[in-house]
């Protein structure tokens, strides 16, 4: 429940920030890593996040496979 909770938290989060990619790509990291430290999350979590993040859901949106 926590960790659904803190992908809420970080996704409303970038979605403020949508307008600058590149602040996407600094503020992202981060965040995940804050969140790796206290244990949160693990680190093979946090990466598959990212890869959902900043490719899944462009491959999902734009249909490309």
């Amino acid at each position: 429940m926590l960790k659904l909770w803190l992908w809420e938290v970080i996704t409303i989060m970038l979605k403020t920030r949508s307008d600058n990619r590149l602040c996407q790509r600094q503020l992202f990291p981060k965040v995940l890593i804050e969140k790796i430290k206290p244990g949160y999350f693990t680190e093979r979590e946090a990466k598959g996040i990212a890869k959902r993040m900043f490719y899944d859901n462009g491959v999902e949106l734009f249909k490309l496979k």
